[in-house]
């Protein structure tokens, strides 16, 4: 039973696994090349520990397949005893009850199993479709994905924001990074957008967004119930940026 509670609180690590949080003086070392994908650590992370469960229930199977073969083998020496009736019956009663108890936490580990096997292929899957070359011409693809923010469509906009991105010397990319990190945003991914406005800090220190990025990631720590990180990003841009819109803002998230 321990070893069952082990291997699904183990799964679970996996469906939850998403990296941790960086504090303010951490935010550079990640946002040094954030066009080369913010997330590379996170999923090489995912496929360990997936890869790690995946192994640990099939040697749960084979274990399971070792100990019901041992009942069997037990049930079929019953049978053919010469014990009286009673007493054996009442012994294989046990044994096959055994024996249905362990079919059936079998049959979930082999459903766990498949479940995570076809995660694995669906994520490598999505790791080799993000690889591709874009077919499509820089400016086509951002154009693209900048309507597909417009219309709320998040996901569709980080896909193709992602796709642009790769493009080393887009024109756009300061604007491609600002918008995918609104939509990360929208889309309540605090950790990812905090990344993704800290790198337009870094690589584009001038940018017109960069009040907004600023105060977005002071909500997006506030969001994650992490006040105290947020304050120094309200004071940057109350001090740094105090003609803003944002700077209004900040100065009320301070009091």
């Amino acid at each position: 039973m321990i070893r069952r509670h082990s291997l699904l609180a183990s799964l679970f690590l996996v469906l939850c696994l998403s990296g941790c949080l960086k504090t303010r003086s951490d935010l550079k070392k990640d946002t040094e090349n954030p066009d080369s994908g913010y997330d590379t650590k996170v999923v090489a992370a995912q496929n360990e520990e997936s890869q790690r469960v995946t192994e640990e229930l099939r040697g749960e199977i084979n274990r399971l397949n070792g100990r019901i073969d041992d009942l069997q083998k037990k049930n079929d020496t019953l049978t053919k005893d010469s014990e009286k009736g009673g007493e054996r019956e009442a012994k294989i009663r046990d044994m096959e009850s055994k024996i249905q108890e362990l079919q059936a936490s079998q049959a979930a580990l082999i459903d766990a199993l498949q479940k995570k096997e076809k995660e694995r292929e669906e994520r490598l899957q999505k790791e080799a479709k993000e690889k591709e070359v874009p077919k499509t011409e820089p400016a086509d693809a951002f154009e693209t994905a900048k309507a597909a923010f417009k219309a709320k469509k998040y996901d569709d906009a980080i896909d193709g924001l992602n796709k642009y991105l790769k493009f080393p010397k887009g024109k756009h990319g300061e604007e491609a990074l600002f918008l995918r990190a609104e939509s990360l945003y929208a889309k309540e991914q605090y950790k990812k957008a905090i990344l993704d406005y800290s790198a337009l800090q870094e690589k584009f220190p001038k940018s017109k967004n960069l009040p907004k990025a600023l105060f977005k990631i002071g909500m997006s720590f506030e969001a994650l119930g992490m006040k105290s990180d947020a304050k120094p990003f309200y004071q940057e841009v109350v001090e740094k940026h105090a003609k803003s819109p944002e700077a209004k803002l900040a100065k009320a998230k301070l009091k």
